[in-house]
């Protein structure tokens, strides 16, 4: 996840992404990022399915579209269900004559488009469709931050709001929500808002504010 982000900072765009892991903030907060940086709010350029209901044809269609008054188009496909572990062999060889467009495409992908798949679980890198992806983009764990990446990724929340935090009171607040990330980027906006310009965060505020 660093490493995308770094990426993004950067310009250094691949034409297709796949976003999986356990941590559905972390992917909703990359595809926000992505958006900003690819397309940067224009709505003409961007394209968003539904991975349970679109036919992989409409998918390939989109991704193939030409940018309207931009240098490129971002289209995302969130909740894709072609990675998910079939009953059979049978089912398991037809879901892949499914997607065969889809992996005809990812061969030569439209240099314009960047494509964009989200995937809540961890991707399977024996799967055609991931070793498809991973050739011709990028595979972005969002697997939900623990220990001590936990306490750097909250430092950082606070740093971009202009706030330090005392260690003790990062600890507090893991050890209050675990690690769920929205809800402590919750806390951390409301201990943000309540030290206002003192700009420190201290372990007393915490207890102070943070629920369990």
């Amino acid at each position: 996840m660093r490493q995308f982000k770094q990426s993004m900072e950067q310009g250094l765009f691949l034409p297709v992404y796949l976003f999986h892991g356990d941590e559905p903030f972390l992917i909703d907060q990359a595809l926000r990022l992505l958006e900003q940086k690819a397309v940067g709010g224009e709505d003409w350029n961007l394209e968003r399915f539904d991975g349970e209901s679109v036919r992989v044809a409409d998918v390939v269609n989109a991704a193939a579209t030409i940018p309207f008054f931009g240098n490129r188009r971002l289209v995302e496909v969130r909740n894709i269900p072609w990675l998910v572990k079939k009953k059979t062999e049978d089912d398991a060889e037809a879901a892949e004559d499914d997607i065969a467009p889809l992996l005809n495409y990812l061969a030569a992908p439209n240099a314009s488009t960047i494509l964009a798949f989200t995937l809540l679980g961890t991707a399977e890198k024996r799967r055609k469709l991931v070793k498809a992806v991973e050739k011709a983009g990028r595979l972005v764990d969002c697997s939900a931050y623990r220990g001590e990446e936990l306490l750097l990724w909250l430092r950082e929340e606070a740093s971009q709001r202009g706030y330090t935090v005392e260690r003790r009171a990062l600890e507090y607040l893991t050890l209050a929500a675990g690690n769920n990330m929205a809800y402590l980027q919750n806390e951390l906006d409301k201990l943000c808002a309540y030290c206002g310009p003192r700009r420190e965060i201290s372990l007393a505020d915490a207890e102070l504010l943070a629920s369990r």
